[in-house]
């Protein structure tokens, strides 16, 4: 039986392990409601700066191989254009964006590499990432019914919040209804 684990790996909340430990490694922008689901505060974790690319892929390399996951769903359910723009120099539109891709794709080939048979699963909000080098590394998003698929959320997938966003969380960093961080060890 395959086990497929949901993870959203680019967003990163304030107040969390990765935003105090590595706050450099983490795109800002100044945020208003652009589709964010409702939520006020969101980083985005810089693909273009190797070391977070490092530290990103043996991160998850490890969690594939403790927990045994065959499918490994990436989601991206945020906007990347403003950290990107706000983060580049006038003189120098596009280098953040042209080198975050590159970071990751360098990050799936990690994870490609290391763990022989992974499916990666392009969730991306049911299709963001539907790009050619994407998808020569993935499938599209699958139903979660054709995996086992270990997925808790505050409520039902059925269930809507007022702004039409659904809630769901990582099964990593959820389970019975109270968030279970994962440490990160190993993350200097």
């Amino acid at each position: 039986m395959d086990l497929l684990v949901w993870f959203e790996p680019e967003r990163v909340r304030p107040g969390t392990a990765l935003h105090r430990e590595h706050p450099e490694w983490l795109l800002d922008c100044d945020e208003l409601d652009d589709g964010n689901c409702g939520v006020a505060r969101n980083y985005m974790l810089n693909l273009a700066d190797p070391d977070c690319v490092k530290w990103l892929t043996g991160h998850m390399n490890s969690l594939i191989k403790e927990y045994g996951i065959t499918i490994f769903r990436q989601d991206f359910n945020f906007p990347p254009l403003r950290f990107w723009q706000e983060n580049d120099t006038q003189d120098r539109q596009g280098s953040t964006e042209n080198l975050y891709i590159q970071g990751y794709l360098r990050f799936w080939d990690g994870m490609l590499e290391s763990n022989p048979g992974l499916w990666i699963d392009s969730c991306a909000s049911g299709g963001r990432r539907n790009d050619l080098e994407t998808m020569r590394r993935s499938i599209p998003s699958i139903p979660p019914t054709s995996a086992m698929a270990i997925r808790l959320s505050a409520r039902p997938l059925s269930e809507r919040s007022t702004n039409g966003c659904r809630s769901i969380r990582s099964p990593l960093w959820t389970g019975a209804g109270r968030t279970t961080p994962i440490p990160l060890s190993g993350s200097t």
